[in-house]
This record gives C-alpha cells, structure tokens and sequence, in this order.
C-alpha cells in the first residue's frame, strides 16, 4: 500500500505469485479484487480478493477461464466464453 501524501511505501499486501496486471477495488471499500498474470504467459490469471482492513489476500478459485471482469455498481462481475457461448455472472 502507498502513502497518497507522501507516495512512500506504509505496508505489502500478501497474494499470489506472478505480476499484478488489474486492481479493481469494490464498491464497499474494504475489498479489492487483483488479476495475477504469469510474467511468461504460460499460466492462466490467477484472481484473489484483498480483505484491505486485514490486508490479507484470499484466492479465488475456478476462475481458469475467465477472460474478462469488472466492477459495476460497486460489485465485481466476471465473464467466459466457451465456443459462442459468452457466460456472466456476479462474484458475491
């Protein structure tokens, strides 16, 4: 986590190996949801949620094919596509 103020290092939230590639906080400000990504790209993402009041990461397993997500209204939503199916749906 940064200082806004001072642009300094306060703390490391754990998580997942690999390079953070999207931070998308949620709407009840104490969650953030991080992508993970292999730096070789031979692995698919990895998606964890972090708890920013216990500034721990919990992994978010079965999401091996999701290729897009966002946070709408506050609430975080995943999307897949499997042939010419596209399949969305709410992360509670």
């Amino acid at each position: 986590m940064i200082d806004p103020a001072t642009g300094e290092e306060t703390h490391k939230l754990g998580g997942e190996p690999g390079v953070v590639e999207d931070v998308s906080a949620l709407g009840d400000n104490r969650h953030a949801m991080v992508e993970y990504v292999d730096a070789d790209d031979a692995k698919p993402p990895v998606h964890a949620m972090w708890n920013l009041e216990t500034q721990k990461a919990e992994a978010l397993p079965g999401l091996d094919n999701v290729t897009a997500q966002r946070v709408v209204n506050g609430k975080l939503w995943f999307a897949s596509s499997r042939g010419t199916a596209l399949q969305i749906f709410e992360y509670n």
